[in-house]
């Protein structure tokens, strides 16, 4: 036994630990594991020359009793690895990451009727030689990503009765190899794809199609596509049903004004005290009296060029009255001011 077929039969060794392997119950067609040292006599298990060396390329274990457990992620050390079938069994935990990375050459990933549960790894679309993928009556979950455009190999998908939500991508249109589509039994939802707008050889190979299934009281669950349906690959339209588009959600009213003067709950009020109302009222008297003080102010001083009239005239003329008429025009003034008004102005 070569050095790298030993490596590959210690991941073996791994995976029957991992997956309960004392406790399997398997119809021998060969030998069983452990007990000799070539794993590529073990039940199950298939070689083939690879690169001038035997390497295993097949692990087939399905309706395996007591298959248990979990996939441990050294399975993608197994370079050569082209099939992974272990459907119909009690294996549960996630899709190893790393598997489509390292492990170029797989062509089936049979995984269905488990507890495996989890979303599609991050790398799951690099399987670009897949040809046969079959996850139904699992609980793994979440969207298909466009990038499922990529496996343009594949021809034999089933999904149905997991747990995968979302919409369709178009990118299917891309799979023109597919010969098996069946998604039925998900929560996909939203408006199905026209795919054959984008490529009409979808038609060509497609014979078995299911993209939902009659209402079944004991299974509830469905995809809810949305009417009106594209046009359909033959082999699509007979299985497939639709529900009405939801309508857009209407804006909220917005909250009717309030009368005013009505409280607001949430805004700010304000209140004023009775002493800032008196500072007020004081305030406004103050003003009123300044104004009444100018006013008088105004009208005296008036008055006064009224009475000074002779002495304006003469500074405008330039020559200046001598202190004796001044004298006199002072007295006159004094004599006229004790004067009623009404003289004053005859």
């Amino acid at each position: 036994m070569t050095p790298e077929l030993a490596k590959d039969c210690a991941i073996l060794e791994l995976l029957y630990h991992t997956t309960e392997g004392p406790n399997w119950q398997v119809p021998l067609n060969g030998t069983q594991w452990l007990t000799t040292e070539d794993c590529c006599k073990w039940d199950g298990v298939g070689c083939k020359t690879q690169v001038g060396q035997n390497r295993v390329t097949s692990i087939r274990m399905h309706d395996t009793v007591g298959l248990a457990g979990t996939l441990p992620p050294e399975l993608a050390r197994l370079t050569y690895l082209q099939k992974l079938q272990m459907r119909r069994s009690d294996l549960s935990g996630t899709i190893p990451v790393g598997l489509a990375t390292y492990l170029p050459d797989m062509k089936s990933l049979e995984i269905g009727r488990t507890r495996i549960s989890g979303t599609l790894p991050a790398d799951f679309y690099a399987f670009e030689n897949l040809e046969s993928l079959y996850l139904k009556r699992s609980e793994v979950s979440g969207t298909i990503d466009a990038a499922i455009g990529r496996l343009e190999e594949l021809e034999f998908l089933d999904i149905s009765k997991s747990k995968f939500s979302g919409t369709i991508p178009v990118e299917f249109a891309s799979l023109t190899d597919l010969e098996t589509f069946i998604i039925a039994r998900n929560y996909f939802t939203g408006h199905f794809p026209d795919l054959l707008s984008v490529s009409d050889k979808m038609t060509e190979k497609l014979t078995e199609c299911e993209l939902s299934e009659p209402w079944d009281p004991e299974e509830e669950d469905d995809n809810d596509f949305y009417c009106p349906l594209p046009n359909l690959p033959p082999a699509c339209g007979k299985r497939i049903y639709c529900v009405p588009a939801p309508s857009p959600s209407p804006s909220p009213p917005s909250p009717p004004s309030p009368p005013p003067g009505t409280l607001v709950p949430g805004a700010q009020h304000h209140s004023v005290s009775p002493g800032v109302i008196a500072g007020s009222v004081i305030g406004s008297i103050v003003g009123a009296l300044l104004v009444v003080a100018c006013i008088a102010g105004l009208y005296t001083y008036h008055q006064g060029l009224t009475v000074n009239k002779p002495l304006v005239k003469n500074m405008e003329t330039g020559s200046l009255p001598d202190p004796s008429a001044q004298a006199s025009t002072r007295d006159t003034v004094s004599i006229n001011m004790n004067k009623d008004p009404k003289n004053m102005e005859e």
